[in-house]
Protein backbone atom coordinates (compact mmCIF):
# COMPACT_ATOMS: atom_id res chain seq x y z
CA UNK A 1 0.00 0.00 0.00
CA UNK A 2 1.17 3.25 -0.88
CA UNK A 3 1.39 6.57 1.63
CA UNK A 4 -1.58 7.85 3.42
CA UNK A 5 -3.40 9.95 0.11
CA UNK A 6 -3.49 13.49 0.94
CA UNK A 7 -7.28 14.02 0.51
CA UNK A 8 -8.24 11.76 3.14
CA UNK A 9 -10.20 12.60 6.52
CA UNK A 10 -8.93 10.67 9.30
CA UNK A 11 -10.88 10.56 12.90
CA UNK A 12 -8.63 10.34 15.98
CA UNK A 13 -10.90 8.96 18.70
CA UNK A 14 -9.22 10.10 21.96
CA UNK A 15 -6.50 13.33 21.76
CA UNK A 16 -4.90 13.14 24.91
CA UNK A 17 -0.91 12.41 25.04
CA UNK A 18 -0.90 9.11 22.28
CA UNK A 19 -3.21 10.88 20.10
CA UNK A 20 -1.52 14.55 19.85
CA UNK A 21 1.45 12.81 18.62
CA UNK A 22 -0.57 11.00 16.23
CA UNK A 23 -1.88 14.05 14.98
CA UNK A 24 1.59 15.43 14.81
CA UNK A 25 2.75 12.75 12.70
CA UNK A 26 -0.40 12.09 10.45
CA UNK A 27 0.06 15.97 9.66
CA UNK A 28 3.12 15.41 7.62
CA UNK A 29 1.76 13.22 5.27
CA UNK A 30 -2.36 14.93 5.03
CA UNK A 31 -3.71 18.00 5.63
CA UNK A 32 -4.21 19.45 8.97
CA UNK A 33 -7.78 20.30 7.80
CA UNK A 34 -8.40 16.28 7.08
CA UNK A 35 -7.67 15.16 10.84
CA UNK A 36 -10.48 15.48 13.41
CA UNK A 37 -9.86 14.99 17.06
CA UNK A 38 -12.39 14.01 19.54
CA UNK A 39 -11.29 16.26 22.40
CA UNK A 40 -13.31 16.11 25.51
CA UNK A 41 -11.73 17.55 28.81
CA UNK A 42 -9.35 20.10 27.18
CA UNK A 43 -11.55 21.00 23.78
CA UNK A 44 -11.55 24.74 24.34
CA UNK A 45 -7.94 24.78 24.97
CA UNK A 46 -7.27 22.46 22.40
CA UNK A 47 -9.06 24.14 20.01
CA UNK A 48 -7.80 27.57 20.44
CA UNK A 49 -4.09 26.38 20.55
CA UNK A 50 -3.84 23.01 18.91
CA UNK A 51 -1.16 20.70 20.04
CA UNK A 52 2.71 21.64 21.40
CA UNK A 53 5.11 18.69 21.36
CA UNK A 54 8.56 19.29 22.44
CA UNK A 55 10.44 16.06 21.10
CA UNK A 56 14.00 14.80 22.03
CA UNK A 57 13.55 12.99 18.47
CA UNK A 58 12.20 15.21 16.29
CA UNK A 59 12.58 18.86 17.78
CA UNK A 60 11.28 20.98 20.03
CA UNK A 61 7.81 23.29 19.69
CA UNK A 62 6.58 21.37 17.14
CA UNK A 63 2.68 22.36 16.50
CA UNK A 64 -0.29 20.96 14.92
CA UNK A 65 -3.53 22.20 14.70
CA UNK A 66 -6.46 19.13 14.05
CA UNK A 67 -9.95 20.04 13.71
CA UNK A 68 -10.95 19.54 17.34
CA UNK A 69 -14.21 18.23 18.11
CA UNK A 70 -16.46 17.36 21.00
CA UNK A 71 -17.93 14.20 19.33
CA UNK A 72 -17.91 11.84 17.38
CA UNK A 73 -21.35 13.18 15.78
CA UNK A 74 -19.66 16.73 15.17
CA UNK A 75 -16.95 15.45 13.52
CA UNK A 76 -19.26 13.29 10.74
CA UNK A 77 -21.18 16.53 10.52
CA UNK A 78 -17.99 18.31 10.04
CA UNK A 79 -16.21 15.93 7.48
CA UNK A 80 -17.09 16.08 3.98
CA UNK A 81 -16.23 12.94 3.10
CA UNK A 82 -16.16 9.75 5.18
CA UNK A 83 -13.33 8.99 7.30
CA UNK A 84 -10.84 6.33 6.02
CA UNK A 85 -9.22 6.19 9.18
CA UNK A 86 -10.68 5.92 12.45
CA UNK A 87 -7.82 5.67 15.22
CA UNK A 88 -8.88 4.89 18.63
CA UNK A 89 -6.43 5.89 21.12
CA UNK A 90 -8.04 5.95 24.52
CA UNK A 91 -7.52 4.02 27.56
CA UNK A 92 -8.75 0.89 27.12
CA UNK A 93 -11.47 -0.38 29.63
CA UNK A 94 -13.39 -3.30 30.49
CA UNK A 95 -17.04 -2.57 29.38
CA UNK A 96 -15.10 -0.90 26.41
CA UNK A 97 -18.07 2.00 25.48
CA UNK A 98 -15.71 2.90 22.65
CA UNK A 99 -17.03 0.84 20.13
CA UNK A 100 -20.10 1.88 20.08
CA UNK A 101 -19.35 5.68 20.23
CA UNK A 102 -17.42 5.64 16.93
CA UNK A 103 -20.17 3.92 15.08
CA UNK A 104 -21.49 7.19 13.36
CA UNK A 105 -17.90 7.46 11.80
CA UNK A 106 -17.89 4.24 10.56
CA UNK A 107 -18.63 4.12 7.12
CA UNK A 108 -17.95 1.15 4.30
CA UNK A 109 -14.84 2.04 3.86
CA UNK A 110 -13.49 2.87 7.27
CA UNK A 111 -10.47 0.89 8.85
CA UNK A 112 -10.15 0.80 12.59
CA UNK A 113 -6.62 1.45 13.67
CA UNK A 114 -6.93 0.18 17.82
CA UNK A 115 -4.13 1.65 19.66
CA UNK A 116 -4.66 0.70 22.81
CA UNK A 117 -3.05 -1.11 25.77
CA UNK A 118 -4.77 -4.71 27.15
CA UNK A 119 -5.45 -8.02 26.33
CA UNK A 120 -8.67 -8.77 23.95
CA UNK A 121 -9.58 -5.23 23.77
CA UNK A 122 -10.28 -5.89 19.79
CA UNK A 123 -13.33 -8.25 20.51
CA UNK A 124 -15.82 -5.46 20.96
CA UNK A 125 -14.95 -3.84 17.77
CA UNK A 126 -15.06 -7.15 15.59
CA UNK A 127 -18.23 -7.69 17.70
CA UNK A 128 -19.70 -4.02 16.50
CA UNK A 129 -18.53 -3.98 12.77
CA UNK A 130 -17.70 -7.34 11.84
CA UNK A 131 -17.12 -6.44 8.06
CA UNK A 132 -15.01 -3.55 8.76
CA UNK A 133 -11.36 -3.84 8.82
CA UNK A 134 -9.47 -3.70 12.17
CA UNK A 135 -5.66 -3.27 12.96
CA UNK A 136 -4.39 -3.56 16.12
CA UNK A 137 -1.40 -1.45 16.93
CA UNK A 138 1.36 -2.06 19.61
CA UNK A 139 3.64 1.74 19.94
CA UNK A 140 6.62 1.89 21.38
CA UNK A 141 6.03 6.51 21.88
CA UNK A 142 7.19 7.82 25.23
CA UNK A 143 5.16 10.93 25.39
CA UNK A 144 3.35 13.10 28.64
CA UNK A 145 1.37 15.97 28.65
CA UNK A 146 3.08 18.17 30.18
CA UNK A 147 0.79 21.22 30.00
CA UNK A 148 -3.26 22.17 29.11
CA UNK A 149 -1.78 21.80 25.02
CA UNK A 150 1.50 20.75 25.49
CA UNK A 151 3.41 17.19 25.34
CA UNK A 152 6.40 15.98 25.68
CA UNK A 153 8.15 13.15 23.58
CA UNK A 154 10.90 10.77 24.10
CA UNK A 155 13.04 9.05 21.43
CA UNK A 156 11.19 6.57 20.53
CA UNK A 157 8.48 5.99 18.08
CA UNK A 158 7.54 2.76 16.33
CA UNK A 159 3.98 2.14 15.85
CA UNK A 160 3.23 -1.79 14.57
CA UNK A 161 0.05 -2.74 13.03
CA UNK A 162 -1.02 -6.04 12.63
CA UNK A 163 -5.11 -7.38 11.12
CA UNK A 164 -7.69 -8.88 13.70
CA UNK A 165 -8.17 -11.17 13.61
CA UNK A 166 -4.95 -12.26 12.26
CA UNK A 167 -6.84 -14.31 9.54
CA UNK A 168 -8.53 -11.61 8.72
CA UNK A 169 -9.24 -11.40 4.35
CA UNK A 170 -6.59 -9.91 2.70
CA UNK A 171 -8.69 -7.07 1.93
CA UNK A 172 -8.32 -6.27 5.20
CA UNK A 173 -4.45 -6.70 5.38
CA UNK A 174 -4.23 -4.50 2.60
CA UNK A 175 -5.62 -1.84 5.02
CA UNK A 176 -2.45 -1.57 6.86
CA UNK A 177 -0.60 1.43 5.83
CA UNK A 178 3.37 -0.14 4.97
CA UNK A 179 5.28 3.27 3.84
CA UNK A 180 3.64 5.73 5.99
CA UNK A 181 6.01 7.55 8.27
CA UNK A 182 3.51 7.03 11.04
CA UNK A 183 3.07 3.29 10.74
CA UNK A 184 4.95 0.36 10.20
Amino acid sequence: MSPPDPDMSVLIYGAGSIGAVLAYLLSKSIPEKNIYAVCRSNHDADKEHGFTIDSDLWRTGLSVRPCIVRSVQEAVELSPQPFRWLLVATKATVDCPEAEAIRPAVSPNTTIVILQNGIAIEDPFRAAFPQTPILSGVLYTPVSQTGLTTFTHGTLDEVYLGTFPADAPIHHEEQKPTTSPTFK
